[in-house]
């Protein structure tokens, strides 16, 4: 399993996305959790805010999980039964830095879904922004989804998903 700083307060969602990701990456082999599999767990869950964003903005999560496949490669071949702790890669990090400050900023006690998404095109350089990007999902118009489906907020009421 990966580690995600203890200090960070994920949602349910995130947890379960955390999660999905790990297994993404056993499955492909690898030794590391990056943002590709981040975001094939956040899209994971139809229910959860970062798939309806996505499927509100035109991408429907099938689609994005067939174009995150494309980007990411297998790796190596591990020894049955070997388990090996998974160490975010440095943009993953920074992903969950940016989701962080996303919460914060919308007076969230906790990180969702949604920030995760946003933490994700926060670092446009990654491959998972890069996937989003060339079908047309950006910072901006995802935060104004994300915000559109929270409807008007009273801060640190909303439960992020």
């Amino acid at each position: 399993m990966i580690n995600v700083s203890p200090d960070l307060h994920l949602a349910e969602r995130v947890r379960k996305a955390v999660e999905i990701a790990n297994d993404e990456a056993v499955r492909r082999h690898h030794e590391y959790v990056g943002t590709a599999h981040l975001l094939l767990g956040l899209v994971a869950s139809e229910e959860a805010m970062a798939a309806s964003v996505v499927r509100n903005l035109g991408l429907p999560p099938s689609e994005l999980r067939k174009r995150l496949e494309v980007v990411i490669e297998e790796g190596g071949h591990f020894p049955e039964g070997v388990a090996l702790e998974r160490a975010l890669t440095t943009k993953a990090r920074k992903v969950f830095a940016y989701a962080e400050e996303e919460a914060r900023d919308l007076g969230h006690s906790c990180i969702g879904t949604e920030h995760l998404l946003l933490g994700l095109l926060n670092e446009p350089t990654c491959p998972a922004a890069q996937v989003l990007i060339d079908a047309g999902i950006n910072e901006e118009n995802a935060r104004q989804e994300a915000l559109r489906l929270l409807g008007p907020s009273r801060e640190g009421t909303i439960q992020p998903s």
